[in-house]
């Protein structure tokens, strides 16, 4: 009898068991497929439209850097007909540029696709690191995943991001990262994180 018990208890902790996997599986599922939709609408849109003077911009900006070897004075003296905002998306703008250099920037889709593509990783970044947060602040995966969706599939974030191809999305990730690290007691890496959102 005690043999059959312990032989009976065991099976049902071996049960339990496989229904917590199951359901970790599942959990793991449903935050991939929210991530991976999101990701794959943005990939879709992303050769498909963009802001003409934008791109224009990021282009030239980038030929300054790698072509012209202005590392430190790429910014003019008229900002409204030149670069004008912080230098870090100037430097990604550059290593895009020197991964795929062309002179075509109006009508090439693989470029205008690479220009964007910082910024929809940013952009699913960001939605991770909602995911995080609030599931620190909550220890619940349902609003952890309903404020994550709020971010990845708003109209207008993914409007900025995978059609016009504006690059807000960067500082909001290092801005959001500095309050994340804030929050975990992080300082310094904190301070960084700040630091590069205003770049």
């Amino acid at each position: 009898m005690i043999g059959q018990s312990t032989s009976e208890a065991l099976s049902h902790k071996g049960e339990a068991w496989q229904t917590w996997l199951r359901i970790r599986t599942l959990i793991g599922t449903r935050i991939s497929l929210l991530f991976l939709t999101a990701l794959l609408i943005r990939l879709i849109l992303a050769p498909l439209g963009a802001k003409g003077w934008d791109i224009y911009i990021w282009w030239e900006t980038a030929v300054k850097i790698v072509d012209q070897h202005r590392i430190f004075n790429f910014y003019e003296r008229n900002p409204a007909m030149h670069y004008a905002l912080p230098s870090v998306w100037a430097f990604i703008t550059a290593i895009v540029y020197r991964i795929y250099p062309t002179s075509h920037w109006e009508d090439d889709l693989l470029f205008r696709f690479l220009i964007k593509f910082p910024i929809i990783l940013a952009d699913i970044a960001v939605g991770l690191l909602i995911y995080r947060y609030v599931f620190t602040l909550t220890d619940d995966r349902r609003k952890s995943e309903l404020a994550s969706a709020l971010w990845l599939f708003h109209p207008l974030v993914i409007f900025a991001s995978s059609l016009w191809g504006i690059q807000d999305s960067i500082p909001v990730l290092f801005l959001l990262s500095s309050v994340y690290m804030l929050f975990k007691d992080h300082s310094v890496k904190g301070g960084l994180m700040y630091g590069l959102s205003i770049m």
